[in-house]
């Protein structure tokens, strides 16, 4: 028989293997000195900047705006999906490939 196990405590802020992780060094993408770096705690990641990208590229497809999503627990489901997608050679990503 499966048993479901529920989680205890759903309000406390979740701890992710990415926490602390440099978006863009992770994904490998290169940004000019000057430029802030999103980090993954960061609830706006800002790759407008990002050297490479084609111009063909809106803004609004370089920005992806976590601060949207209105539960906690889902932002940071999202914010690793994304990450998962933009490193997927992190060692948290391909231990599962």
């Amino acid at each position: 028989m499966t048993t479901l196990h529920a989680f205890t405590n759903l309000t406390t802020a979740s701890v992710s293997v990415f926490d602390g992780a440099d978006i863009c060094r992770e994904a490998g993408l290169t940004l000019p000195d000057a430029v802030r770096r999103p980090v993954f705690e960061d609830d706006l990641w800002d790759l407008a900047e990002v050297v490479g990208l084609p111009i063909s590229l809106a803004l609004r497809h370089r920005r992806f705006n976590f601060a949207v999503i209105g539960d906690p627990r889902w932002q940071l489901v999202a914010k690793e999906l994304v990450m998962a997608l933009l490193a997927p050679h992190h060692e948290a990503v391909s231990a599962y490939t």
